[in-house]
């Protein structure tokens, strides 16, 4: 039976991580036949990334992207952090390696949600199953379903299609400012300037920005959410063409 014939759409989560790195680096270099050199660029932090985590829900609604800064001392320094403009659809938070914990996603859950009747969809992740996340969704009168090891491809929403949304657009904002910066350092030599933490979290609020609700109505509908004969289904069904340009493009 489709999840929504049990829950209403407003009430349908689902959540997941990514890694985001720092710089797009491409596997190749490219340059004429029978160059005797071959010069590459990229950033100092090319092999970098932090961990992002997004929350969305069935009726298209998009929570704040949390942010997940690798840090030696654990704590983005004051000094530094005071000085960060933080958008509304963005949390920042840090530690030492640079992964999401549980505690970190028990707090985000209960900033966020209210308490309701819900369903929260997730994968297997250890961090995703321990007593603070158990605690953290009773506490919210949230059902959870557990998204078995090599079926998040299928059924999970945003590994379907909504991360790939979102990794595409921060990809096209890097690759236009290191395109930028590249042309600038033209005429000098040495690595290109890395993106800065300010500017990390301004990529990710606009790339988030820009991933359109109908992209995760879609995920839901392509996973099973919705039934084929659901009215919303049936409203939204344009959108599958659009899934195989977005996904090819």
């Amino acid at each position: 039976m489709p999840l929504l014939d049990i829950y209403p759409s407003s009430t349908i989560y689902n959540f997941d991580e990514t890694r985001f790195n720092w710089d797009v680096c491409s596997k190749y270099t490219y340059d004429f036949k029978g160059a005797q050199r071959v010069v590459g660029i990229q950033s100092a932090k090319a092999k970098h990334s932090i961990t992002v985590m997004l929350l969305i829900r069935a009726d298209g609604k998009k929570f704040p992207a949390l942010l997940i800064f690798q840090e030696k001392t654990g704590k983005i320094p004051f000094r530094l952090y005071e000085h960060l403009t933080i958008p509304n659809n963005i949390v920042v938070k840090a530690n030492r390696t640079g992964y999401i914990t549980d505690d970190m996603i028990s707090d985000y859950l209960r900033t966020v949600l209210t308490k309701e009747r819900q369903l929260i969809i997730m994968d297997q992740a250890t961090s995703h199953k321990t007593d603070r996340i158990v605690q953290a969704l009773s506490d919210l009168q949230a059902q959870s379903i557990i998204i078995p090891g090599g079926c998040t491809k299928h059924v999970q929403p945003l590994d379907v299609i909504v991360i790939a949304n979102f990794k595409r657009k921060t990809t096209q904002f890097r690759v236009e400012y290191e395109t930028e910066e590249v042309e600038r350092r033209s005429q000098r030599s040495g690595n290109i300037k890395a993106l800065d933490r300010q500017q990390m979290i301004n990529l990710a609020s606009k790339a988030w920005e820009e991933v359109h609700p109908d992209i995760i109505i879609t995920g839901f509908q392509l996973t099973g959410s919705y039934g084929v004969d659901h009215p919303k289904f049936l409203r939204h069904r344009s959108m599958l063409k659009r899934v195989n340009y977005l996904k090819n493009s």
